[in-house]
């Protein structure tokens, strides 16, 4: 909404370089004379953008790897967790920053970097709550009855695990805003 909220235009010089706080500038003017809470409103849009669709990147990968690891188990659980075992130890910002620089600064770039290396977190989350619920009675009665995985994972399971697939989630917009914050910092964002 910051075209349409914002008190004054973006490129818009509206006062003296380093103008100080006033009625009309409540967190005062930077060094070309712009409007800082003007400025705090068009750079909230790509934090808040960079921030839940990273996040959707990482729910989508760490929520189906958790489910899947936790609800089958045996091999499969094992493989899946040595991959998110390699992707937990990648340190995060050195390769956001190599990424960014090799691909070059886009948001498109950000939000898929930051996307994929934030997922392992959710997978061990949901993966150790599904191998709870799924040894729940109701959960083996379905399976007794014949149910496939997918009505099982469907229907029984996903709901339970949800509730905290969407407290992750918003621990995770958090982090994905620092992390392109970050990038920002050192250049290297949009």
């Amino acid at each position: 909404l910051a075209p349409w909220i914002a008190p004054y235009g973006l490129h818009e010089q509206v006062g003296p370089p380093f103008g100080p706080p006033s009625p009309a500038h409540p967190l005062g003017l930077d060094d070309g004379g712009i409007d800082m809470v003007t400025l705090l409103m068009w750079g909230t849009r790509i934090s808040l953008v960079v921030g839940f669709a990273a996040t959707a990147v990482s729910i989508l990968i760490g929520g189906t790897v958790g489910i899947t690891a936790g609800y089958f188990g045996g091999k499969v659980d094992t493989v899946l967790m040595r991959i998110t075992d390699y992707f937990i130890v990648i340190p995060d910002v050195p390769l956001m920053i190599v990424v960014a620089a090799i691909w070059g600064p886009s948001i498109g770039h950000i939000i898929i970097v930051i996307g994929i290396l934030l997922w392992t977190g959710t997978a061990r989350v949901m993966r150790a709550q599904v191998k709870s619920v799924r040894e729940r009675v109701y959960v083996q009665r379905a399976r007794a009855l014949g149910a496939t995985h997918w009505r099982i994972v469907g229907r029984h399971v996903l709901p339970q695990v949800a509730p905290l697939l969407i407290a992750n989630t918003v621990l995770t917009i958090a982090v994905a805003i620092f992390d392109e914050t970050a990038l920002s910092f050192l250049g290297l964002g949009d």
